[in-house]
């Protein structure tokens, strides 16, 4: 968010008072460990995948002297990462960090991180349920009369069944651990894997459950024993390969899918596998530093752009984080093709646009002459409204998707067939129409095939103006479908200019108001759309309901 729009109405953005009452809880907590403490105070409006639970305790806990590090499913540059990190260092002042060994405070999805904690270090994680009789005792009085009783007979009437007819126990995440000798705990979302970690450890962990209004912790030093049978050991999650990128398996991996059916692994821990790489050969272009991670890839400072003496854009700010789609909405005339057609070059400008991108740093794009902005255009690929603007309708899809190939000089016929029927693929075209030239294919294939392009042109940001206008709803639900899967693959960061807020609201992370060419209102998407503060973008809601 721009420093301007920023309001420090509160230290690290919870009442006073909220935070009071969390604190007194911890502490509790802490005296009686494994102990469900229930406290009051509201659920925070935060976007999905941010943890109510585990925001709330950090917010309460962190001061302008901690070192945050946040990991969300295991991985530091996530997009949920990055907003969260970004979202704890400007309400609370404190430092960020991708190291676990020099954070003081470290909030996580589900994962302990893969180096031992030491004293000093909190380790806060977020609980979708508290409650480890959930599924076994749905009485919630009941469960609190076990709790108080010390009796888990209906935790080990499950363990048993589940021994007797799968020889082992299917619980995960979730797996039950005794605590202190006292309380059993339900640690989830952890992995089993990480559960040893939390044996007699040195450091402080909390759980936070949001919506549950409980939290519960582990002081260090604790016996956190899982809960098994004598004759039957506990077992760990078994590593089924090596790390792609650094070649270990004694850590906790990653599983990702490949296209042709295989699976591939990486450490799960992103900050640890930083530290893994240091010292391994490898393509500096392959990754990104801590640093880097948590900088725009794009960015535009001060936009402006006028036609004659009209103004379209009047001081336009904007920044795009590496993996982010962020959409850009507005009535008619507000600006919003304007601007993507300046982001991809085809517009003079006032301003700054900077890309943090090999061999661009610190460059001002709208100072460059047309023959550098021409080469720049190969990190960014635009996909129109109107794909006859883009594609050349008489030449088959298939010669469209490899176009920007052959302008970058490669002549290789078989490498360029392929590498286009590739990009086809990942974006569900019908392979049996490749050859069919774009005039002769629907709204939603000809927009597919734009996807495509892209894909083989390896850009790195993706421009989509108004992709879905004149398809009707079900090719609009295939090509965002198409939008959504190359976002899950980390494939481009996307800024996405529509109208229908209902089309933006399905894919983007952030969402950017522009009235008249200004922004008058920036944010997480759920937070603008269910609730917006703008009186015009209350007006653009409203009309969508």
């Amino acid at each position: 968010m721009p420093k301007k729009y920023r309001i420090f109405y509160s230290y690290a953005f919870l009442d006073p008072g909220a935070k009071r009452e969390i604190r007194r809880k911890v502490l509790k907590a802490l005296a009686i460990p494994g102990y469900q403490v229930p406290f009051a105070s509201r659920e925070m409006p935060v976007a999905r995948g941010w943890g109510t639970g585990g925001l709330q305790l950090t917010l309460s806990l962190v001061g302008p002297r901690d070192v945050v590090k946040v990991i969300d499913q295991g991985a530091d540059d996530s997009v949920n990462a990055a907003n969260l990190r970004r979202f704890i260092a400007q309400v609370s002042g404190a430092k960020t960090t991708w190291d676990a060994l020099e954070a003081t405070l470290i909030q996580s999805r589900h994962r302990i991180p893969e180096e031992r904690l030491r004293e000093g270090q909190v380790l806060i994680l977020q609980v979708p349920i508290p409650e480890p009789l959930r599924y076994v005792e749905p009485s919630e009085v009941r469960a609190r009369e076990l709790h108080a009783l010390g009796d888990y007979t209906p935790l080990w009437v499950d363990l048993f069944e589940e021994h007797l007819t799968r020889a082992r126990s299917r619980k995960g995440a979730a797996y039950p651990v005794l605590v202190h000798g006292r309380y059993v705990m339900d640690p989830s979302p952890i992995p089993r894997f990480d559960l040893a970690k939390l044996h007699m450890a040195q450091h402080i962990t909390l759980f936070g459950a949001g919506r549950e209004k409980r939290l519960y912790a582990v002081p260090p030093y604790t016996r956190v024993e899982p809960l098994t049978f004598t004759d039957r050991p506990f077992e760990v999650e078994a590593i089924q390969g090596r790390c792609r990128r650094t070649g270990v398996n004694h850590v906790f991996l990653n599983a990702i899918p490949q296209e042709d059916g295989r699976v591939e692994y990486e450490v799960s821990d992103g900050g640890y596998m930083e530290k893994l790489l240091r010292g391994l050969p490898r393509d500096p272009s392959s990754r990104r530093s801590a640093v880097e991670a948590d900088a725009p890839l794009l960015e535009v400072r001060g936009l402006r752009k006028a036609y004659g003496t009209t103004e379209v854009l009047k001081g336009v700010d904007l920044e795009l984080y590496p993996g982010e789609v962020l959409g850009v909405v507005g009535a008619s005339g507000s600006g919003k093709s304007t601007l993507l057609r300046v982001l991809h070059l085809d517009e003079d400008a006032e301003g700054e646009y900077r890309l943090r991108l090999p061999g661009l740093e610190g460059v001002n794009l709208l100072a460059l002459d047309p023959y550098a902005k021409a080469r720049v255009r190969c990190h960014l690929a635009l996909v129109h409204q109107e794909a006859s603007a883009v594609l050349r309708m008489g030449f088959s899809a298939l010669t469209n998707v490899v176009e920007p190939l052959l302008l970058e000089g490669q002549r290789t016929f078989s490498a360029l067939r392929e590498r286009g029927l590739e990009a086809l693929a990942r974006v569900d075209f019908p392979l049996d129409r490749v050859l069919y030239p774009p005039r002769w294919l629907s709204g939603g294939q000809r927009q597919r095939v734009q996807l495509a392009r892209a894909l083989a042109q390896g850009a790195a940001i993706l421009l989509l103006d108004e992709p879905t206008t004149g398809l009707d709803l079900l090719v609009q639900a295939t090509f965002l479908d198409s939008v959504r899967r190359l976002k899950a693959q980390g494939r481009f960061a996307m800024v996405l200019v529509s109208h229908d807020l209902g089309v933006v609201r399905a894919v983007s992370d952030r969402i950017l108001v522009l009235l008249e060419g200004r922004v008058v209102e920036e944010g997480l998407a759920d937070q603008v759309l269910e609730d917006p503060q703008h009186p015009y973008t209350q007006d653009l809601v409203q009309a969508r309901l």
